[in-house]
């Protein structure tokens, strides 16, 4: 798989890779090693952003409008949920699943179990974004960043909607995701410049990494043949 037929990527906590291929419409499943496992088909209708657990995957079916709730080793559909102009992100965290919707300006929680709404927070998204990423903190709070935004904005929310936090990144800081690692550090990827971020309270620290910028390189190269 090359990285144009990607659209997606999460990790449990295995390690084992879960990637989203929108070409295909099917979730491939590597070992932490590299090596293809299975793939599964993924019953989106072209992108879809994915979230893993130990039990199950969830997708954002983009185009579909809805989340589904997929079995881990088999595939199978285990639960819907509807509601959404576009679902452009997702997250897994203590047996619930955080969904924003930019366009409808909010976050939806739901049970990971059978798919019931939990709650929706509203957003108070400022600006011009293309979409929104979202990232469970696991303390009752949120992260969420407006992806490919001049506005280059990370908030803060509780699980009840309160804005906790805004925090703005450096002149020309356009988030695209967000993740966490095992040690608790908040990572920003930015890929109109190539680089990574920490988030350390108030501050977004940049940290340039030349073997990503490589990789997106020979990538476009690819597609200009």
């Amino acid at each position: 798989v090359s990285p144009g037929d990607v659209m997606d990527i999460a990790v449990n906590s295995s390690g084992n890779i879960y990637l989203t291929d929108p070409k295909t419409r099917e979730i491939h499943i590597y070992s932490p090693a590299g090596e293809l496992v299975r793939k599964l088909q993924g019953h989106f209708k072209e992108n879809a952003k994915i979230a893993v657990d130990n039990k199950r995957i969830y997708l954002a079916d983009m185009q579909g409008n809805r989340i589904l709730a997929l079995d881990s080793e088999d595939g199978n559909i285990l639960w819907t949920n509807t509601g959404y102009l576009v679902p452009d992100s997702l997250d897994v965290k203590n047996d619930i699943v955080f969904v924003s919707d930019k366009d409808k300006q909010f976050v939806r929680l739901l049970s990971s179990g059978d798919g019931n709404v939990i709650n929706d927070v509203k957003l108070g998204l400022s600006g011009y974004t293309y979409g929104s990423t979202i990232l469970s903190l696991g303390n009752s709070e949120i992260l969420l960043a407006q992806t490919y935004s001049r506005d280059g904005l990370l908030q803060k929310y509780s699980f009840s909607g309160n804005l906790i936090q805004t925090i703005r990144g450096p002149y020309g800081f356009s988030p695209a995701d967000l993740a966490i690692t095992s040690t608790g550090d908040i990572v920003v990827s930015d890929d109109s410049n190539y680089s990574l971020y920490y988030v350390k309270d108030s501050l977004v620290t940049p940290l340039q990494s030349s073997h990503l910028k490589n990789l997106f390189e020979n990538d476009r190269k690819k597609k200009m043949h």
